[in-house]
């Protein structure tokens, strides 16, 4: 009650008792600012549900996003993706039963974010762009000509492509993938059936404007290789965004060289070529390039005190290395354990002027090192906290009475908040 509007929903000092506003449905919400205000179930603020009714006082009724409304997308071609704006269906008498957007043609079944590319100028897969990762009449071999892998080139062209080996030829047991059998979704994890051989190809040629094929794959870790452009077009486009280089500590593994790594994940990406590991050398901070990452819809992201790890397991497979597997959409199959961290908080007779809380951060799934732990510790009556990062544990010395609010992060992955009141 302080003539301020405290929550932001444009009203000022609702519930109060202030002399002149009435509250005749004594909902909390004075009859001036409420669009019904006989009706305590209505007002600005309230749930939104399928009722034909504008419940929150918005001047929407029964808006897709709200309590008990599901959105759906029409689906013209039955190709199980909707295009345009989401409709709200209530209950049982939803039409349109499609769920996932993304076609940007609702009029042929063929085209869909899961159909795969083909040479028909035509943007089959609903990402922006048309016979990408094809040789399309350009040099070289074309499709149905010698198996090979395309990437944009410093000039974006997709005109840098290399052969491509079938496993057959692969004898290393480097290279025996480690087993789904029964996995519901192990299409996500299908083992690639085509390779860069790394010893007959000049891995020093730009695969993007920025990047060579040995910075993603170097022959001492499998002198075959699996190097996905969809992951490439990623991150040439972080690395246009933050405008400083891009360092790659370690992309494509053989899964033999993955499994002598001490913790590494049974099934790391890094074995399926959409994985890197990357810093920019001190240039920019490690959560820009998360950022940057979560920008570019990576599916994992874990920020670890000298790199980020960002990974794009859920693009569908590629023709390329997998010629015979399908495109699958919608979640993977995720065989690692799940990432956990959190801070204990203190005990109640701990927090009192003049004693230092001891705090420590606690986790596992982060398989590739010690994840980044920062603290915004912000103490009473401060309006911005101060900022320590790197750290996995920290010391607070409790130097006044009043509400102490401690943030914490770690990895990028796990979040949590300590408030307190000190006596």
């Amino acid at each position: 009650c302080n003539m301020v509007d405290d929550n932001c929903n444009g009203i000022t000092d609702e519930g109060c008792d202030t002399p002149g506003l009435v509250d005749s449905d004594a909902d909390g919400t004075p009859d001036e600012y409420d669009c019904m205000p006989t009706n305590s179930d209505i007002y600005p603020g309230a749930l939104e549900g399928c009722n034909g009714v504008d419940d929150d006082c918005d001047g929407v009724t029964d808006e897709p996003g709200t309590y008990d409304c599901q959105e759906y997308y029409e689906d013209n071609d039955s190709d199980g993706y909707g295009a345009g704006a989401a409709s709200c269906q209530c209950g049982a008498t939803a039409t349109y039963p499609v769920m996932q957007t993304g076609d940007c043609n609702d009029g042929l079944s063929q085209i869909s974010p899961v159909a795969i590319e083909t040479c028909n100028e035509i943007d089959d897969d609903c990402d922006g762009q048309t016979d990408e990762g094809l040789n399309c009449g350009g040099p070289g071999p074309g499709p149905g000509d010698t198996a090979q892998v395309c990437y944009p080139g410093p000039s974006n062209a997709y005109d840098v492509c290399f052969p491509l080996v079938d496993k057959a030829s692969v004898s290393s047991a480097a290279y025996n993938w480690p087993s789904l059998a029964g996995s519901p979704n192990a299409a996500w994890y299908a083992h690639p059936q085509r390779f860069i051989d790394l010893a007959s190809v000049d891995a020093a040629l730009p695969i993007a404007a920025n990047f060579t094929l040995s910075e993603f794959a170097q022959d001492w870790k499998g002198q075959w290789a699996v190097v996905r452009p969809e992951m490439v077009e990623k991150w040439q486009a972080i690395r246009a965004a933050l405008g400083v280089p891009l360092y790659i500590n370690s992309g494509f593994r053989s899964p033999g060289y993955n499994s002598g790594l001490d913790g590494a994940a049974t099934y790391s990406r890094h074995m399926y070529g959409d994985a890197g590991d990357v810093q920019t050398g001190g240039a920019t901070s490690l959560q820009s390039i998360a950022d940057q990452c979560t920008n570019q819809n990576a599916y994992f992201i874990k920020v670890y005190t000298g790199h980020v790890h960002c990974d794009w397991r859920d693009v569908p497979l590629g023709s390329d290395f997998w010629p015979t597997a399908t495109k699958p959409g919608g979640n993977y199959f995720n065989a690692e354990p799940p990432v956990w961290g959190d801070v204990p908080a203190p005990d109640a007779d701990q927090w009192r002027v003049g004693r230092t809380l001891h705090l420590s951060a606690r986790w596992t799934g982060f398989d590739e090192g010690i994840p980044l732990v920062t603290w915004i510790v912000t103490p009473p009556e401060a309006s911005i906290g101060s900022v320590w990062s790197g750290q996995t544990s920290l010391d607070v010395p409790l130097d006044r009475a009043g509400l102490w609010t401690i943030e914490w992060d770690i990895g990028g992955v796990m979040r949590g908040l300590i408030e307190h009141q000190v006596n």
